[in-house]
């Protein structure tokens, strides 16, 4: 073999531990997993190396500081949401005023509202039943052709009697005159009333000419029965069949009227029941008292005339009148203002119409809520509190702050939720 040597060996050597005195020098022992990185990842490890530092000494500074920073958000952006429930009292008071047609605006200081006035006229005919009773008898009628075979005129006077071949008697209700060889038409009634007499068509003699050459040659002969024999109890119209009818039709003509009222006058106008005068113009029965039937009818014509009021207007000036009755640290609570009208008196020659109001409201003791606000920005929960009951308008108080570590009232205004109520509800 032959023999080395030395600057055959010793450069590389060198070269060797230049290498690793120089990776000793810029990096030191790998972290990962106790060895030297390898010359191509040596700055990706270091990376590696100081992430994992990090986790291992100072993981635990990330809660706290989380922690620490939302604390301090919510300390710093408190709410408060106070609520105030104010003194109040129900009051009432009756007043009268007035409502004219002659003034165009409603003057509230004295009292007087718009009023107008409007007429509309109605007709109605209604039927009803008659109610009471009575035993009715009818006497049967009916049509026979008188025959004149004789050979001089026969004159035959009213109630001349006509007998049939059953016995039947029955009259003539005109007189007539039938000449000799020909035949009249007449009209006969039967002598009684009652059923049995509505006979079948058969032939008559007369029992006046009895006697006589004529009797057998003037006879009577029907081509119908006799009809309308009747013996039994009916229908009849009484008095006060007669006054229920009227009432009936008026009752339901008034509501006609008064809704024809209601839609001249407009929904800005209120019109009272007993505001409107109802006269009645024409009146007719179709039946009298006593009379045999078993239904009737009523006609009526009627006019109404009303007199209305503006509705806002009575409100305002029930409202004005309501304002006078409470003191000035006091204000109406919002929809608790009634207010029941009742019709006094009617001049519907002056057109004045005078109103009794009957006024209730609930007045609330008054709290301004930006000057509360204000006064409370920045106190703590006792001040509040103390602040809070010394005013005389203020029945109770609720303090609510969040988050509930938090005692004290947030100076910024806008944090602060200022709720009313009042003790009616």
């Amino acid at each position: 073999m032959p023999k080395e040597k030395i600057f055959d060996i010793r450069p590389p050597l060198a070269k060797k531990r230049k290498e690793k005195k120089k990776e000793k020098l810029f990096w030191g022992k790998s972290f990962l997993f106790g060895k030297k990185a390898p010359g191509n990842k040596k700055r990706e490890l270091t990376k590696e190396k100081k992430k994992s530092v990090f986790f291992k000494g100072y993981w635990l500074l990330l809660p706290v500081g989380l922690f620490v920073a939302l604390f301090l958000f919510l300390h710093f952006s408190s709410r408060a949401k106070i609520e105030i429930w104010s003194i109040t009292r129900p009051f009432s008071f009756e007043k009268e005023v007035e409502a004219m047609t002659a003034i165009e605006e409603s003057n509230f200081s004295s009292g007087m509202i718009r009023g107008k006035i409007v007429t509309e006229e109605e007709s109605l005919s209604r039927t009803f039943s008659a109610s009471g009773s009575a035993i009715n008898e009818l006497k049967a009628q009916g049509k026979v052709r008188v025959v004149n075979n004789y050979s001089l005129d026969q004159i035959l006077v009213a109630k001349t009697r006509f007998l049939s071949g059953e016995g039947k008697l029955f009259y003539l209700k005109e007189r007539m005159v039938v000449p000799a060889g020909k035949s009249v038409e007449a009209l006969v009634e039967a002598a009684e009333a009652g059923p049995e007499y509505n006979i079948k068509a058969t032939t008559f003699s007369l029992p006046g000419l009895l006697g006589s050459p004529r009797y057998t040659a003037i006879y009577g002969e029907s081509a119908n029965a006799m009809s309308g024999g009747f013996r039994g109890t009916v229908a009849q119209v009484v008095s006060r069949d007669l006054e229920n009818g009227e009432k009936n039709v008026e009752n339901e003509l008034s509501l006609i009227l008064k809704k024809k009222l209601e839609e001249k006058f407009g929904s800005e106008f209120s019109l009272p029941g007993d505001a409107v005068d109802y006269k009645v113009g024409e009146k007719s029965f179709s039946a009298e008292e006593g009379d045999k039937v078993d239904n009737f009818s009523v006609f009526l014509k009627m006019s109404a005339t009303g007199f209305a009021f503006g509705k806002s207007d009575l409100e305002t000036l029930a409202f004005h009148l309501a304002e006078k009755e409470i003191s000035e640290e006091e204000i109406i609570k919002a929809d608790s203002l009634k207010v029941e009208p009742s019709v006094k008196k009617i001049e519907w020659d002056g057109k004045e119409l005078y109103l009794k109001l009957k006024v209730s409201a609930i007045a609330v003791r008054s709290v301004d809520p930006k000057e509360l606000v204000k006064a409370l920005a920045g106190k703590s929960l006792k001040e509040s509190e103390i602040l809070l009951s010394s005013y005389s308008a203020i029945e109770k108080a609720k303090i609510k702050i969040f988050p509930f570590w938090v005692k004290r009232i947030p100076q910024d205004p806008r944090r602060i939720e200022l709720e009313l109520f009042d003790n009616s509800l």
